[in-house]
């Protein structure tokens, strides 16, 4: 019985369950706000009525009015309360459902069983999911999603919102950014992000570029001094635009003006968005394949004659790319594989060496050769008899 290894398994799923409980948290922090902003409110508006009663100013039609209007506003705070109560009620049907399809893993024993391969059929769904989201395939994804059942364990709410957010940042807006920093203020600071800064001198340049030289100055002395402390040097480079048009060859304020700045504020915002849910900077689905292919990269996987069609690492166009970057792996013991069949070579199929020096295995070569009596080698063309192949003996 080959004994299932479960804490592996589960370190890797820290943002499967960290996602959802980041998204309970935020709900219930907005749900606590609109509830002490409503109370504020209606406390006002109740002493409000009080004095006017008690003053005798108002005419019983102008009461009823205001009261009608009292009711009004507790009847859309209701209506809030009510969205607020679903909204958290599904994070916390989602967040129940993920650690009940975690603590099921943890009841699996071994990988020979059909509810490990069930339960492993699901989390390649998962990681597959998770790619398509981060690469902005969200319909593909909620197909997929339907397919099999597993709505609940795709992040789509968070993806679709980053997408929105990076979009308009494409577009040379910063408004729904702000908003989520904004959102995500308290998190952001112990991130020790710099995304608010650089959104607001973003502002800044985009002002200079159009000669709002007055807004430029305002909005410096509104948003970037509070930053002084820490980015002086970033502020005054900025504030020196104002000298310069967005024509300038002059190099850090023509990279201030420069259109790839918008990129930058795309990849940062997607780093601190992930920080801030513990997800990796790759998609897993890439994590897990990279995993696999460093057991398989050897140092022959760069020689382009020893490469094999059968082997992952050796395709430059997929799985090779992945791979690129990845160390080689460490055998202890050596394994050979035949080029044909792409099965291990052993003692119950041994090798065998063609007179150019190929090395086939016994199954491969005696299930290639012809009527002729010929076995005709794939790499060189050449074309030779059984007596000319000779056995190979391991050391």
């Amino acid at each position: 019985m080959n004994k299932l290894a479960h804490e592996p398994y589960i370190q890797l799923e820290q943002p499967f369950i960290k996602v959802p409980a980041e998204q309970l948290k935020k709900s219930y922090q907005a749900y606590q706000r609109l509830l002490d902003r409503n109370v504020k409110i209606l406390q006002h508006g109740d002493s409000q009525l009080t004095k006017h009663h008690e003053s005798g100013k108002l005419t019983p039609t102008d009461m009823a009015a205001k009261y009608d209007t009292i009711l009004n506003h507790l009847r859309g705070f209701q209506e809030k309360l009510k969205a607020g109560k679903e909204s958290e009620l599904c994070y916390i049907n989602r967040l129940g459902l993920r650690l009940s399809h975690l603590e099921e893993f943890e009841k699996i024993p071994s990988q020979n069983t059909p509810e490990f391969e069930r339960w492993n059929r699901c989390r390649l769904d998962r990681v597959t999911l998770d790619f398509l989201l981060r690469h902005g395939h969200h319909a593909t994804a909620r197909q997929l999603a339907r397919q099999n059942e597993l709505e609940e364990m795709a992040d789509f709410e968070l993806f679709e919102q980053d997408a929105l957010i990076e979009a308009e940042l494409w577009e040379g807006k910063c408004i729904k950014a702000l908003l989520w920093c904004a959102e995500n203020k308290t998190s952001l600071k112990k991130l020790k992000s710099t995304l608010e800064f650089n959104l607001r001198l973003q502002e800044f340049v985009e002002l200079a570029r159009i000669f709002e030289y007055k807004s430029a100055i305002e909005h410096s002395q509104k948003y970037l001094a509070p930053y002084m402390e820490f980015h002086s040097l970033e502020i005054r480079q900025a504030l020196t635009l104002l000298a310069f048009p967005p024509t300038t060859t002059c190099g850090p304020y023509m990279q201030l003006y420069s259109a790839d700045r918008w990129r930058e504020l795309v990849a940062e915002f997607r780093k601190d968005s992930f920080a801030l849910h513990s997800l990796p900077a790759q998609p897993a689905l890439s994590l897990v394949l990279q995993a696999g292919l460093s057991a398989l990269k050897t140092p022959q996987c760069t020689i382009p004659s020893c490469q094999s069609t059968n082997c992952p690492v050796c395709q430059p166009d997929t799985f090779g790319a992945l791979a690129i970057p990845l160390p080689f792996s460490h055998h202890t013991n050596s394994t050979i594989v035949c080029r044909i069949t792409g099965k291990l070579m052993d003692e119950s199929n041994p090798p065998l060496v063609l007179p150019n020096g190929f090395v086939y295995s016994t199954k491969a070569v005696h299930d290639q050769i012809n009527t002729s009596g010929y076995f005709h080698d794939p790499q060189s063309g050449s074309n030779f008899t059984l007596d000319q192949i000779k056995k190979v003996y391991i050391l």
